[in-house]
């Protein structure tokens, strides 16, 4: 990583992939990041798409950012990250060089849905901000339809439906809108148990 920032000077968050392990160290999956900036840009506001624990990141990318967000009761690492991304250039690497422990949980639900809720408010204002600042028809179009997609996973349908329906407005990709609209109009109440299949993990105590 330190090799990578020396031939880089323009990258100020270097990241890479790593493995998940269960409490007796057996590889459970490996994750395979994005490497490019805008690629890990796209992905930020759907999943954090940088190894956090593992990150190397530029002192004056951070003083520049003024730093974590000590009001933050939790998310903060995906705090910084956003307030990072317009200031500087993120990079993954292919290389494994860390490894999570998934161990019996030890952090509350309360703390758990806490987390999510935290990072689901981060990534929509981040994109609410980015919206506010674009002029051109089909950048509106295009974080509309990235806010849709965070409302899809993170927030509610109705919200995901009024954003779909706006990207379109403005001449987004119909193919690419209706692989979610459809499944918005069978409501909240179906997608919180999809939710809690597709992250059970955050539930277990």
């Amino acid at each position: 990583q330190i090799n990578f920032l020396r031939e880089n000077n323009e990258v100020g968050v270097l990241s890479n992939a790593y493995e998940i392990i269960n409490d007796r160290g057996k590889v459970l999956r490996t994750v395979r990041l994005p490497l490019y900036h805008n690629e890990i840009e796209q992905a930020m506001t759907k999943h954090c798409s940088c190894c956090f624990p593992s990150s190397i990141m530029r002192t004056e990318a951070i003083h520049t950012v003024g730093g974590f967000n000590e009001n933050l009761v939790s998310a903060e690492d995906f705090d910084l990250f956003l307030r990072l991304l317009p200031v500087t250039t993120f990079r993954n690497i292919s290389s494994i060089l860390f490894q999570y422990r998934k161990s019996p949980p030890s952090i509350s639900v309360k703390e758990k849905l806490s987390m999510r809720r935290n990072t689901h408010t981060l990534s929509h204002n981040y994109l609410l901000a980015r919206l506010s600042s674009e002029k051109d028809n089909s950048m509106v179009a295009g974080m509309c339809f990235r806010l849709g997609v965070n409302e899809y996973y993170h927030g509610s349908m109705r919200s995901a439906r009024e954003y779909f329906f706006k990207s379109l407005r403005y001449g987004y990709n119909k193919k690419a809108v209706g692989r979610y609209l459809l499944p918005t109009m069978l409501g909240d109440t179906i997608f919180r148990v999809f939710r809690y299949f597709r992250n059970r993990e955050y539930f277990l105590v």
